[in-house]
């Protein structure tokens, strides 16, 4: 198909139509961007929308294609497997650090003589520290966007603990306030008693 791609470039210059070709296997990160499944994959590709080529695979039928505008009968590619959103972008990148992860393992093992369990054992707690370095990154960033936040906080907490000092003596106060009230009726009361005592004994002496 290398020859005919070759020729259907020449053709198809004179509709102003450029035809390219790339390599995934030495292209990890498009094979993922471009969500490829099959080889080849073929798309037509107009103003950044992308129609994936699905008609039989010869010089004539891709000529159609592009000179009487059959593509335009074809559905685009949704827009969550669309090479240009950003979580295909970002499924790309990954595509390579993956395939870069994989390198560095074989090196690890082919020129330092490292077993595989030691190299996956070193991944790993690569892969904890990153994780804990971007969460305390994280926590930083919270804290430097919202300092006033916190620090109106704080005294919102004091307020409330003085509140409820206050409260607190306020109602020992008033259980000292009532004490002493009742030991006052309790001395008038044997005051009184004590007096009335008296009266009859001098009226049992007379």
């Amino acid at each position: 198909m290398a020859s005919m791609w070759e020729s259907m470039g020449e053709q198809l210059k004179e509709l102003n139509v450029n035809v390219a070709e790339v390599d995934v296997t030495n292209n990890p990160a498009l094979s993922g961007r471009f969500f490829v499944t099959a080889l080849p994959t073929i798309y037509h590709v107009k103003d950044g929308v992308f129609r994936p080529y699905n008609l039989a695979r010869s010089e004539k039928h891709f000529y159609d294609f592009i000179a009487q505008s059959q593509w335009q009968g074809v559905d685009p590619v949704p827009w969550y497997f669309s090479p240009t959103s950003f979580h295909m972008s970002f499924l790309g990148t990954f595509f390579r650090f993956s395939i870069a992860i994989k390198d560095l393992h074989s090196t690890v093992m082919t020129e330092f003589g490292i077993p595989v369990w030691a190299s996956y054992a070193i991944f790993a707690l690569g892969t904890v520290l990153l994780g804990l370095l971007i969460g305390l990154f994280i926590v930083c960033l919270c804290d430097l966007q919202r300092p006033e936040q916190i620090s109106e906080k704080r005294p919102r907490i004091n307020d409330n603990n003085d509140k409820s000092k206050d409260d607190d003596s306020s109602e020992l106060d008033r259980d000292n306030d009532n004490s002493s009230d009742n030991n006052t009726r309790e001395q008038n009361d044997n005051s009184s008693e004590f007096t009335l005592r008296q009266r009859e004994a001098k009226s049992a002496d007379e």
